[in-house]
């Protein structure tokens, strides 16, 4: 009795890991976008720790560590993902087809950041220059990387080695070139260099995308049981590795930087999220797959991981319209609470609402 009580157990473990929406990855992305939605707005009040704020040129926050969160959960199940683990069927796409496809990507990216844009400076939105730059913001960061990998649109076993070879490279121009020092310290007199910060780091920010394609592709795999224990193992050693290379890297080769987006920062980055991710999953493999979908899985969780780019622009829109309405740093924590309270159950409530209407808005 208790070996078949066993055998359903594995069973329906396997049926829930091998699954198109798989536990661990709903809960990773979506506590990930949750945790991004507070602390985008808790960082304009002063309950929220300065230490968890983004750093102004060199180390890793909370926040920074947020952002190439950001990039990598949109990774792992971009269509790249997706279309990789499809049958091919089709031939190849023509120029027009491609450019189509191109363009589908990176439109509602330039749109959304000259909204943003747009907005910020008629209301005269404070905002910090060395982020992105006087005109760039991350939709526009986005879009950079929507357009190319589209346009690259590399090889399923090559993606990982793309982005690595990419990141190389930018790390040799960072250090020998004289462009680390043209980020940080060159006068914003052209269209270029007043947007440096955001146009360079995407160059980063893109090889940290083609990396994750590579690790989402390997996390949707379909496997067996003791196939998915053993690439568990084989993910918390990939782990150890990266948090390694990323002392060797912030001590040899250049410190951490989200400002620049170097090797260092995006090494940190897959370590920090592969560590947040071998949690879940791990916790998907010893969780009874009712208990994983009730925890892992919630409703809200759902919801924020199907619309997950929206939400965050709503986030954003929030988060701006909140602190021109509001004086955040004078606030005390009381209200500070109850203002940042009453922002996340607005968030979740158009979340789940989405959900219920079957509202699906797709831009990777």
């Amino acid at each position: 009795m208790v070996d078949l009580s066993m055998s359903n157990l594995s069973k329906s473990q396997l049926t829930a890991l091998n699954s198109s929406r798989k536990p661990f990855l709903t809960l990773y992305r979506g506590g990930m976008m949750m945790y991004t939605t507070i602390a985008i707005l808790a960082v304009d009040f002063h309950i929220f720790p300065r230490r968890f704020a983004k750093c102004e040129s060199f180390g890793i926050s909370l926040m920074d560590a947020g952002v190439g969160g950001f990039i990598m959960s949109s990774a792992l199940i971009s269509r790249q993902v997706r279309s990789r683990l499809q049958v091919k069927t089709q031939k190849n796409p023509t120029k027009s087809s491609m450019f189509k496809r191109v363009l589908s990507s990176v439109s509602p990216m330039l749109v959304l950041g000259t909204i943003r844009f747009v907005l910020t400076r008629s209301v005269d939105y404070q905002i910090h220059v060395s982020e992105y730059g006087l005109h760039w913001n991350f939709f526009f960061t986005l879009a950079f990387v929507a357009l190319f990998a589209a346009l690259i649109n590399p090889q399923q076993n090559s993606c990982g080695i793309i982005g690595a070879t990419i990141l190389f490279g930018y790390q040799i121009a960072l250090s020998f070139f004289g462009l680390s020092d043209y980020i940080l310290h060159h006068p914003r007199t052209d269209l270029i260099s007043a947007n440096k910060e955001g146009i360079f780091s995407s160059v980063g920010y893109f090889s940290l995308f083609l990396i994750s394609i590579e690790l989402g592709s390997f996390l949707l795999r379909k496997r067996t049981i003791s196939e998915w224990k053993y690439d568990f193992v084989r993910l918390i050693c990939l782990n150890i590795v990266l948090f390694a290379l990323s002392s060797f890297f912030d001590s040899c080769v250049q410190a951490v930087s989200r400002r620049m987006a170097n090797s260092s920062f995006v090494v940190c980055c897959l370590a920090l999220n592969l560590f947040v991710l071998n949690l879940c999953l791990g916790f998907n493999l010893i969780m009874a797959p009712k208990m994983a979908e009730t925890i892992l899985e919630t409703p809200l969780l759902r919801a924020v991981n199907r619309n997950q780019l929206p939400f965050f622009l709503l986030a954003n829109l929030s988060t701006g319209a909140i602190n021109l309405l509001v004086q955040t740093l004078f606030v005390k924590p009381f209200p500070s609470f109850l203002i940042l309270s009453g922002y996340m159950f607005v968030l979740s409530f158009v979340a789940i609402s989405w959900q219920i209407w079957n509202v699906s808005l797709k831009f990777w």
